[in-house]
C-alpha cells in the first residue's frame, strides 16, 4: 500500500517537473501550442479523478489484513475431475514424445511406435 503510495506521487511530481522543463525548453519555439495545453489540463483532470475514485478503495485496503489466502475459484466437481484426468493422462509416459495430449497413443498398443524425441529449440 505504501509502496503504490510512494509510486503515485512520485508519478505527480515526476510530471510537474516535466511541465517546468518542458517551459523551459519551449521559449525558443514560443510556448507549448494551445491545442497541447488543452490536453494537459484534461489529461490533469482525468487523472485527479481517477485518483479521487481510488481513494476510497485504498482507504479500505488499509484496513484489512495482509496476508495471502487460498480463494479457490466456485468450479463445477465434474469439471475439477475433468482437467485432473486430462492432465494426468497427458503427463503419462506414453505421451512424453508427442506434442497435445489428445494425439497420445492408447494404452491398447494402437499407434506405440517410438518416435524420435523433438529437440528443444
Amino acid at each position: 500500500m505504501l509502496v503504490l503510495g510512494a509510486v503515485i506521487v512520485a508519478e505527480i511530481v515526476l510530471t510537474l517537473w516535466d511541465f517546468v522543463v518542458e517551459i523551459a525548453v519551449r521559449k525558443s519555439l514560443v510556448d507549448v501550442y494551445a491545442g497541447e495545453r488543452v490536453t494537459h489540463a484534461v489529461m490533469g483532470i482525468l487523472y485527479g479523478a481517477m485518483l479521487a475514485h481510488l481513494w476510497p478503495t485504498l482507504r479500505e485496503w488499509w484496513t484489512m489484513p495482509t496476508a495471502f489466502s487460498l480463494d479457490p475459484a466456485p468450479v463445477p466437481d465434474l469439471l475439477r475431475w475433468a482437467l485432473l484426468a486430462w492432465r494426468s493422462a497427458s503427463s503419462s509416459p506414453a505421451c512424453a514424445t508427442s506434442t497435445p495430449p489428445w494425439s497420445c497413443p492408447t494404452a491398447a498398443g494402437r499407434g506405440l511406435a517410438e518416435r524420435p524425441a523433438r529437440p528443444l529449440a
